[in-house]
């Protein structure tokens, strides 16, 4: 927009819908279900990252428990959310499954473990970063 901020997006039948969580600095919707839901991270206030599930009229907060950032980033037909978060340690995955949080860090990264997307099966891919590697690899 006029101010450089981002605002989240669903585009159904050439209709485009703003999604804005109330009180957000800036909304980024990353997922979708069959069912319409959609999943999204946004800025708080005080620059940190939370996460919602939008239903079409209610956002839900749903960061992972202990973060001091949470960023959702995809969701599967069953309302399972994968995230990647952080705290003092560093970056981790997790998943949300039927309202419990799992905590998840590849055996082969140092500190950064990125949750990005679920099947309908419970598999998530993300990457890592490994020991000495100045990038993103892959993992499954």
């Amino acid at each position: 927009d006029a101010k450089s901020l981002s605002h989240g997006f669903a585009l159904k039948s050439s209709k485009y819908t703003t999604l804005n969580v109330p009180k957000a600095v800036i909304t980024e919707a990353t997922g979708i279900n069959n069912q319409g839901t959609i999943v999204l991270y946004w800025e708080n206030s005080n620059h940190a990252f939370e996460s919602s599930l939008y239903n079409g009229s209610t956002y839900t907060t749903i960061d992972v428990p202990g973060a001091t950032n949470t960023q959702a980033w995809d969701i599967d037909n069953n309302g399972d959310v994968v995230y990647q978060w952080s705290d003092a340690k560093g970056t981790h995955g997790a998943l949300r499954q039927q309202g419990k949080y799992y905590k998840f860090d590849d055996s082969h990264g140092v500190g950064a473990t990125y949750g990005f997307g679920i099947n309908d099966h419970s598999q998530i891919v993300g990457s890592y970063v490994a020991s000495g590697f100045q990038g993103f690899e892959a993992t499954y």
